[in-house]
């Protein structure tokens, strides 16, 4: 199954978390044997594959990781 995947980055503001600006490309794609629960902690480790961009697999701060499934 291929995926399309969207890097949100995001920062605390008083208790909340509110999206930011990106610092470059937010998207990548990759082949997985499922797809995860959509905005689950599960569909965040996405981010960690070896072709998302360098500084979304460093993102500090508080994030979200949204997808599609591509034909």
């Amino acid at each position: 199954m291929k995926l399309l995947c969207t890097f949100r980055p995001q920062v605390w503001i008083n208790d909340y978390a509110i999206d930011v600006d990106p610092e470059s490309d937010t998207q990548w794609t990759m082949e997985v044997p499922s797809a995860p629960k959509p905005s689950s902690y599960e569909s965040d480790e996405l981010r960690e594959a070896p072709n998302a961009p360098a500084w979304v697999r460093d993102w500090s701060g508080p994030f979200e990781v949204d997808y599609e499934v591509l034909p």
